[in-house]
């Protein structure tokens, strides 16, 4: 086996465990090819969401991912700091009242990190501060379900792409505006609220 490739932090979000579109196999195969003094799961490692219907999907290969972390925590003596998103947002209540640690495993709502060079970063899923995710919960499941028929409806496109008429695409475009806005009023927001609380 080749040597692993040694960093001192590694971030990983949106994993989406329990979902048919997750990357399993390829995370497992990063993992294994990178040691690691610190691991941030930067939110929606696992898709609560998905656990609560019937549409949870769970193959071999999701618990390679999870035994993989766990490898990582004891045998490599990995940092590891679950920070919980909005799919996974399950674990918030308990960390809210409960601390949550397992050896080298920390679930936390956010993290902190300080570069090789100072640098200091603060680590957070960023679902807080989406105005849509945090009072209108029912738009971003809508969001959800929309986004996952994309995802299916991506790959059909993609291979009869030669045949589909670009007219049809179009209103995408005005969709992906409207969207660029919110996200720079996200991106204020964060702005806003790092230069507040962390300088």
């Amino acid at each position: 086996m080749s040597k692993k490739v040694r960093c001192n932090a590694i971030w990983i979000s949106d994993v989406h465990l329990g979902t048919k579109d997750c990357k399993a196999a390829l995370l497992c195969s990063f993992l294994k090819h990178y040691q690691t003094d610190n691991l941030f799961l930067v939110g929606d490692i696992i898709d609560g969401w998905r656990i609560s219907t019937s549409k949870w999907y769970w193959p071999s290969e999701h618990n390679q991912v999870v035994r993989q972390v766990l490898r990582k925590s004891e045998k490599e003596n990995t940092k590891v700091y679950y920070v919980t998103g909005n799919h996974d947002e399950f674990l918030r209540d308990y960390i809210s009242e409960h601390s949550f640690i397992m050896g080298n495993i920390e679930v936390v709502d956010e993290a902190f990190y300080e570069t090789a060079k100072g640098e200091k970063v603060w680590i957070v899923h960023g679902d807080d501060y989406d105005g849509v995710t945090r009072h209108h919960r029912w738009v971003a499941i809508a969001g959800d379900i929309g986004y996952n028929f994309l995802l299916r409806a991506a790959k059909t496109i993609y291979i009869s792409r030669c045949y589909i008429d670009i007219s049809l695409i179009s209103p995408c475009f005005d969709f992906f505006s409207v969207r660029i806005f919110f996200i720079e009023i996200f991106n204020m927001v964060v702005q806003k609220h790092t230069k507040h609380y962390l300088y």
